[in-house]
């Protein structure tokens, strides 16, 4: 099953894969074809994945709109390798979080 095995906040993603790998090698972490690793930006307006091994690197990028860290755990899930479904992880966080409030109703997916 995939994992998010490690994340990266506030790094500069002007970077391109290489870039990235060079941040896995500088820190001594070795991935599996299983594993996600995340990096995001300062503003939380850009995420670069790394999946599959070291051979897939996903970009999501949004000026517009900030993505609060606690979704980077619920991408893995909506990953299949070629691309990430932001918007799903985002619904998926936000109903970790109604259903933990007591007091709420717990909120059914249309």
């Amino acid at each position: 099953m995939a994992k998010l095995v490690h994340f990266f906040f506030d790094v500069d993603l002007r970077c391109n894969h290489r870039g990235l790998l060079e941040i896995l090698k500088k820190k001594k972490i070795k991935i599996t074809e299983d594993d996600f690793i995340v990096f995001m930006n300062h503003k939380r307006t850009m995420v670069k994945m790394l999946c599959k091994g070291k051979e897939a690197l996903l970009h999501w990028r949004n000026e517009n709109r900030i993505l609060d860290p606690g979704v980077v755990r619920h991408l893995p899930k909506f990953c299949d390798g070629t691309s990430m479904d932001v918007d799903a992880a985002v619904e998926s966080h936000l109903m970790e979080i109604m259903s933990r409030r007591p007091g709420t109703k717990k909120f059914k997916k249309n």
